[in-house]
């Protein structure tokens, strides 16, 4: 019995691995305004069904490759997105955001045998400060007291 789960092991039937890439990316909102964008974007490796995850299990050092490979996946993708969004979209629906930006990654992503766990938006920062962008916050800080 020992000998079958080492070799079901050694076959990469091993539980899938939970890898992570930051992201920071410059966008452009639909009214034009510039937007930097911070993510952090959590990804399985999945069982031997794509090259790159075929790859990543035999070659040492490809896990800083791969993480390059998913945040250029999803700047791409985030910068698609953000650019056919409202600032205001972007504070008020961020779920949203992130379930649009998983929906434009998952092709390339599943192609290449890796699976999205999560994507979290860590922070947008509008350069352009305005006032109505002042009011915007503090409209949604008093929403987050409230409930």
């Amino acid at each position: 019995m020992l000998r079958k789960s080492r070799r079901n092991q050694a076959a990469g039937r091993r539980p899938p691995e939970l890898q992570y890439a930051h992201l920071a990316a410059d966008c452009v909102a639909r009214e034009g305004s510039p937007v930097r964008v911070k993510a952090l974007v959590t990804y399985l490796i999945g069982r031997a069904r794509g090259p790159v995850a075929k790859s990543v299990r035999r070659v040492p050092g490809a896990q800083r490759d791969l993480s390059a490979l998913v945040q250029d996946i999803f700047t791409r993708s985030l910068r698609s997105v953000m650019a056919n969004a409202a600032w205001d979209e972007m504070i008020r629906n961020r779920q949203e955001l992130i379930e649009r930006i998983c929906a434009a990654s998952t092709p390339e992503m599943d192609g290449l045998g890796l699976r999205i766990d999560s994507l979290q938006i860590q922070s947008l920062d509008f350069s352009e400060k305005s006032e109505a962008l002042a009011a915007l916050r503090a409209a949604s800080a008093a929403e987050r007291r409230e409930k």
